[in-house]
């Protein structure tokens, strides 16, 4: 008898203690309650005590509530703030009313935390001062309640919870409560506006010329003798699969394919460790320690190969406008910017257009709306300044597709390149002098900006960067700046310049020079990667050396890449050029334009559909961002058949039809080449040793 006396002591103590230690959590992390018992709403309030009700007498309905709610917050130590609940449970619980899933966001404020010897909870939960450090004195929970209760009437309600809550802890910790509306969905179908419908259509007239036009162009085999003709001939799938997308030409300059894929694969690694912070994380010590470890440079300096498509941009501009003028023929500048243009907007203003309707009517999630309706909003807001390619100077807080920077730096490149061009084939000591003042002046004026501001001698992908990149200073005034970044693309055109004026010449480098300067070359890209490590250091003390390397980092990866590529041309590595030259990356080269206008798009989808905790790690960053890349090359390939390689062709038949020889190659340079997604050099272009 005494026995059993102790043992039912022990678990009655056992019981007090677990309910005094949640308790004591939830004096500091208080539940978000998924009910409103105080309104004028008298719909909710009855609503909300119908719930309780119900839940007090186990009915099923009311407990997939309960069930689907995100109770005491867990993982906060870890920062692990979003507890989203189960989105899914909560919109398909049959109860007799509809219900609604809503993430809502508490901040903690803690003025004097209490003097102790121990580290504490308190030392965790405050604002850190490391910006490395995710936030641990914020937390996201999903609740699941009536959706008769509006936005305000839930705000108010829940502001007026936790303000007692404030003025009644003992640990003087003060809540801030906020949720945007969108933060709150439903299990209903979104009606289509004008705008939807339009781009549906426009979608539509595409997929039915492709469709019409292939079995036309299958039955009858009509010439692009005639407007009709081109159109059916563009749009068909023979014409834009067989004879372009497969179609290859042997030339000197085939490993610039495969070095244009390799540079996407690593941009697309790097959004997709960048923007996997904007969704929901297992365990952010990962994210915070990632900068620990030199070998995740390789990924968090992603944005340096996008140098490389500068400058492989120049090299062709510069050496097949030179060829051009070799053979006698004038290019009118203003010409090429337009045909430049019209070479770029299509399928640009297609993925512009998505963002701005139908995009956020594809899936669901807690986080959907409250990621992709912003998108949405400034796409619709700015959406002309995208196409007037100026939003990278202009509201660039609002910057519709934040990774579009740099097709508005490609084109003020490009611009700025044939000028210059121009004026080396005119006279080319001028020309280089003028192209050298041009790039050491944006280099100064890059460090300057960073030595006046005492801004970083990188942009630092910080967790707090990537959920919010509009809001950062640095990527908007110094990164994604058209003359603050023409260095590369100069440095492309010298090379150019170097590979036409030495095209008769009988440079050749042995194996042993070219593995030594292409090796030199690799680790000295090496050698800038991981020496970014040194600004990922809290409070980096030298503001000269930062903004030294700030506007002189990229001129040197641009060096190296170009001496790389100088020894694929005239020297002995064999084994790596033909690698690059390969037929399966020569085809995927053609798609990498695409590719990068998509990949934003189904990675903020994966994001925005998310209902579990991501966890990471290495082998889970590889399996995503592989995942991202297969999906957007599929995305990117119907875009190329559809819409990129038919309007191409449209233009190039229209403005120069095939029996016009003269200014064949003109066009070509201009439609089909010098950019990220074709550098394929037709039969009518030359190979770098003959023009």
């Amino acid at each position: 008898m005494i026995h059993w006396l102790f043992i039912s002591l022990f678990l009655n103590i056992a019981i007090v203690k677990s309910e005094l230690v949640e308790a004591k959590y939830n004096e500091i992390f208080p539940i978000v309650p998924n009910y409103v018992l105080n309104s004028t709403n008298t719909e909710c309030v009855q609503h909300s005590v119908l719930y309780l009700e119900n839940f007090q007498n186990y009915t099923k309905w009311a407990f997939q509530m309960w069930d689907a709610s995100s109770k005491t917050p867990i993982a906060q130590m870890v920062a692990d703030s979003i507890n989203i609940g189960h989105f899914d449970e909560c919109l398909t619980a049959n109860a007799p009313f509809d219900t609604q899933h809503c993430l809502i966001d508490v901040k903690l404020t803690l003025e004097q935390p209490p003097k102790t010897n121990e580290e504490t909870i308190f030392d965790s939960i405050l604002t850190p001062t490391n910006r490395f450090r995710n936030v641990r004195n914020f937390y996201r929970n999903g609740i699941c309640l009536p959706k008769s209760c509006d936005y305000m009437t839930l705000k108010n309600y829940l502001v007026t919870y936790f303000d007692n809550y404030s003025m009644n802890n003992e640990m003087n910790i003060s809540y801030e409560v906020s949720f945007p509306p969108n933060a709150c969905q439903v299990n209903e179908r979104e009606e289509f506006d004008i705008y939807d419908i339009l781009f549906c259509v426009v979608i539509s007239v595409f997929v039915v010329l492709v469709i019409i036009s292939s079995i036309l162009q299958s039955y009858l085999n009509l010439k692009s003798n005639s407007f009709l003709g081109i159109i059916i001939q563009s749009f068909s799938l023979k014409h834009t699969v067989v004879n372009d997308l497969l179609k290859t030409d042997e030339n000197n300059l085939k490993y610039l394919h495969g070095l244009k894929v390799f540079s996407i694969t690593w941009v697309i690694f790097g959004h997709g460790l960048a923007l996997s912070h904007a969704g929901v994380i297992y365990d952010y010590r990962h994210s915070e320690g990632v900068y620990n470890y030199l070998l995740n440079y390789v990924v968090l300096r992603g944005d340096l190969w996008v140098d490389t498509f500068f400058i492989v941009s120049g090299l062709l501009l510069s050496y097949l406008s030179l060829c051009q003028f070799e053979k006698g023929k004038k290019l009118n500048p203003a010409m090429l910017v337009i045909l430049r243009y019209l070479r770029l907007t299509p399928l640009y203003a297609i993925v512009v257009f998505f963002f701005a309707t139908i995009y956020t009517k594809l899936g669901n999630g807690p986080l959907y709306h409250l990621i992709l309706d912003d998108e949405k909003q400034t796409c619709r807001e700015n959406w002309w300044l995208n196409l007037l390619y100026i939003s990278n100077y202009v509201n660039t807080n609002r910057t519709c597709i934040p990774t579009s920077w740099f097709l508005p730096c490609d084109l003020h490149f490009f611009i700025i390149g044939v000028l210059i061009v121009k004026l080396i084939n005119k006279n080319h000591q001028y020309g280089l002098l003028t192209l050298g003042i041009i790039a050491f002046t944006s280099m100064i004026a890059s460090s300057v900006l960073t030595f006046i501001n005492n801004w970083d001698g990188v942009v630092l992908f910080t967790i707090q960067l990537v959920q919010q990149p509009r809001n950062d200073t640095v990527f908007n005034e110094r990164y994604n700046q058209s003359h603050l970044r023409i260095a590369t693309y100069l440095v492309g055109i010298v090379l150019g310049y170097i590979l036409y004026t030495q095209k008769n010449s009988n440079i050749q480098l042995n194996k042993r020079k070219s593995i030594l300067f292409g090796t030199s070359a690799g680790l000295t890209l090496i050698l800038l990667i991981v020496s970014s490590r040194l600004f990922y250091v809290s409070n980096f003390p030298y503001p000269f050396i930062a903004a030294i390397f700030a506007g002189f980092h990229r001129l040197i990866w641009a060096i190296a890449i170009s001496v790389i590529i100088f020894c694929f041309e005239y020297g002995k590595l064999d084994t790596i050029k033909n690698l690059l030259s390969s037929y399966f990356l020569t085809i995927l080269s053609k798609l990498t334009y695409a590719v990068y206008l998509v990949h934003p798009a189904y990675l903020l989808h994966i994001i925005g559909t998310q209902r579990v905790p991501y966890v990471e790690g290495d082998f889970a960053l590889i399996n995503r961002a592989l995942q991202i890349i297969l999906m957007s090359y599929i995305i990117a390939f119907f875009g190329y058949i559809m819409i990129e390689a038919p309007l191409r062709n449209i233009i190039k038949l229209t403005l120069y039809p095939p029996k016009d020889k003269k200014t064949s190659s003109f066009l070509n340079l201009t439609i089909n080449g010098n950019d990220k997604n074709n550098t394929d050099v037709e039969k009518n272009r030359s190979s770098v040793t003959k023009c």
